[in-house]
């Protein structure tokens, strides 16, 4: 059996360059986005920052609820801060649509 070495040569070359253009056309997912959310707590009403996929704001938004907030300022004084009620999540750079969300909002140092 002879074996002809440019053709062999070829069907390599080849099928190293389909493993490749496979490769590069794997779905890529968007990249997380910061978010900021207008919570009803047990201690009041807050704006909280989270990140994630913007596809999946709607899922981690009814998931916030019964959930325990990072908050530097209540925990300092040995309170837990829990989400009883989410009203609205925007992308970090908007605006909230409620008036009281918007004024806690300017508040904040960020």
């Amino acid at each position: 059996m002879q074996i002809d070495i440019p053709v062999v040569a070829m069907l390599v070359a080849l099928s190293f360059s389909s493993m490749a253009s496979a490769a590069t056309e794997a779905p890529v997912r968007a990249e997380r986005e910061s978010f900021k959310c207008f919570i009803s707590t047990n201690v009041g009403d807050g704006v909280y920052d989270f990140s994630w996929y913007a596809a999946d704001t709607r899922r981690n938004m009814a998931e916030l609820v019964g959930q325990r907030l990072a908050n530097s300022a209540m925990a300092a004084k040995g309170v837990r801060v829990y989400a009883s009620e989410v009203h609205e999540c925007v992308p970090l750079s908007h605006d909230f649509a409620a008036q009281k969300a918007r004024t806690l909002d300017e508040a904040m140092a960020r």
